[in-house]
């Protein structure tokens, strides 16, 4: 089942979105030995990165039947790794309208993420 993951990113002082498309966003899935890379994405005008990816890819040595990934962000500017997000826990790509019990749940908005600086805020 292919998924998707959007979050934003804004910057902490102003608010204004994170919007510098040299800028990499990387989403991981944590696991206890060994953490695996799901996807990267640029970031958009509005600040926003969006993801998709097999969920199987989340499925490794450490947790070969994983169905509810705990995924971070990682936010990378020439090769510096500059944001790192807190780990959001056992998302559920299964979830069912509890109505008409379809599926909802392939697409997940992590949320915003206020960033205290980039690498461009430092030059």
């Amino acid at each position: 089942m292919i998924v998707k993951l959007i979050a934003r990113f804004v910057h902490e002082r102003t608010g204004s979105p994170l919007a510098d498309s040299r800028v990499t966003a990387r989403v991981f899935d944590r696991d206890p030995l060994s953490d695996d890379f799901l996807a990267e994405s640029q970031l958009s005008e509005t600040g926003e990165a969006e993801w998709m990816f097999a969920l199987s890819a989340a499925a490794s040595m450490d947790s070969p039947a994983e169905k509810r990934p705990d995924i971070y962000v990682e936010l990378e500017r020439g090769g510096d790794v500059f944001f790192q997000s807190v780990v959001t826990e056992n998302i559920d790509f299964f979830q069912r309208d509890p109505v008409s019990g379809e599926l909802r749940g392939r697409t997940h908005f992590l949320g915003t993420f206020r960033v205290k600086e980039t690498p461009g805020d430092r030059e």
